[in-house]
């Protein structure tokens, strides 16, 4: 299979919930991110090219902030879905480079960040 992706994907482990344009909504995993988009682990059904807002909570100066990050549902398979960023404001685009580098002054291990009582499991569980 041919990669598309313009950026590295680094893994993380985070607790994030999706938020769908009909107003359905409900917790995943992120595993990894890029500046162009992050794979969700979920059991929702997202169809391909549908919208949705991804949130998820980072670390400020200020203490724990809610970031919402538009996108678009680009492949979808068993473990969950791959979505491309869309629209992302200055605040979204700063939580995905708090996040990167983040992941960049660590030895490769997934970074977590936020409340994981929100997730559905854990990547440990998804892979066993």
């Amino acid at each position: 299979m041919m990669e598309h992706r313009w950026h590295r994907r680094v893994p993380i482990e985070i607790p994030v919930s999706l938020h769908f344009t009909d107003g359905a909504f409900g917790p995943g995993i992120a595993w990894n991110i890029c500046q162009g988009g992050l794979f969700v682990h979920t059991s929702m059904r997202a169809p391909c090219n549908g919208c949705l807002d991804v949130r998820l909570t980072v670390t400020s100066a200020h203490g724990p902030c809610s970031v919402r990050l538009p996108a678009l549902v680009v492949h979808r398979n068993k473990d969950g879905i791959g979505l491309m960023f869309r629209g992302l404001d200055e605040q979204a685009e700063n939580a995905v480079s708090q996040l990167l580098l983040a992941h960049g002054q660590t030895t490769g291990a997934p970074i977590t960040l936020g409340d994981r009582s929100s997730a559905t499991l854990s990547r440990d569980q998804a892979e066993s």
